[in-house]
């Protein structure tokens, strides 16, 4: 959400009735965020009305900029171009929407081309710094292998 929010005033994790007043945007049902929104609403017993749902990241971050309310996602998912001061990240209270997790899928066994594992480091390392993760479940210089990241909301 902008910083200029009103529940960016709260000062203390959202709970997910702390939204619903306001109009906010997210992901399509096929993605892991929606999913562990939607098992957190069956939780706390909230339905949350959403103004936008879509597949497109880039339009959960315009929305946000445009000051049209807030959006579930993670800090990830918002395009670079679009990290802005005024744009603040909130936590949520609710202990589900911290269990997610992001993953570089690569095939276990296939040694990649030296370009397509730079590309591979690159997306680790990137993923890593946006989350602020400290480790990984297996080196990218290997080539292959699934690398986990924490995703929480």
């Amino acid at each position: 959400m902008l910083e200029s929010h009103p529940l960016a005033r709260l000062g203390r994790p959202l709970r997910l009735a702390d939204l619903v007043p306001y109009p906010g945007a997210t992901l399509q049902r096929s993605f892991g965020v929606r999913q562990h929104i939607e098992a957190a609403e069956i939780g706390e017993g909230v339905r949350l009305p959403t103004l936008l749902t879509t597949s497109s990241f880039s339009a959960l971050g315009y929305f946000v900029v445009a000051g049209l309310g807030y959006a579930l996602s993670t800090r990830m998912s918002l395009p670079p171009h679009l990290d802005s001061a005024a744009v603040l990240e909130l936590p949520m209270r609710n202990p589900l929407l911290h269990q997610g997790r992001s993953h570089v899928i690569s095939r276990h066994g296939r040694m990649l081309a030296p370009a397509a594992t730079e590309l591979l480091r690159l997306i680790v390392d990137d993923m890593a710094r946006t989350m602020g993760a400290a480790s990984r479940e297996a080196p990218p210089d290997q080539g292959s292998g699934t690398y986990l990241l924490p995703a929480a909301l």
